[in-house]
């Protein structure tokens, strides 16, 4: 027997220990997703022409973080998101991700360069 969601009918994927219920994928995303958006209304002071930098290592974290940024806050033009990247310069060290983050993100990603000593 598979266990349905909460907001409809839809196998579960997760349960949420702290809330209960358990959640499709479609509203588990949407539940992260409004927490966020409440966390950084509440928490940050974001105002006209602010720009908004999110550090962006390519791995799965920060990748997820300048994807909702950009989804809840994207759609503001008075809003500049900016993807900033380091490259330390390793070979072989995170190009796929870097080279991926400068298709997706083009003029709003930059990176800073330095040579290993």
């Amino acid at each position: 027997m598979t266990i349905k969601c909460k907001k409809c009918n839809h196998e579960a994927i997760i349960f949420q220990k702290y809330s209960g219920m358990h959640l499709c994928k479609r509203h588990f995303i949407e539940d992260v997703e409004r927490k966020i958006r409440l966390t950084v209304r509440r928490d940050y002071s974001i105002k006209k022409n602010d720009i908004i930098a999110v550090a962006l290592s390519g791995g799965k974290d920060s990748s997820v973080a300048l994807y909702v940024m950009h989804k809840i806050l994207g759609n503001r033009p008075d809003i500049q998101i900016v993807a900033i990247s380091v490259d330390e310069g390793i070979y072989g060290y995170r190009p796929q991700s870097l080279e991926l983050a400068k298709k997706t993100y083009g003029n709003t990603w930059s990176a800073a360069y330095y040579k290993v000593l």
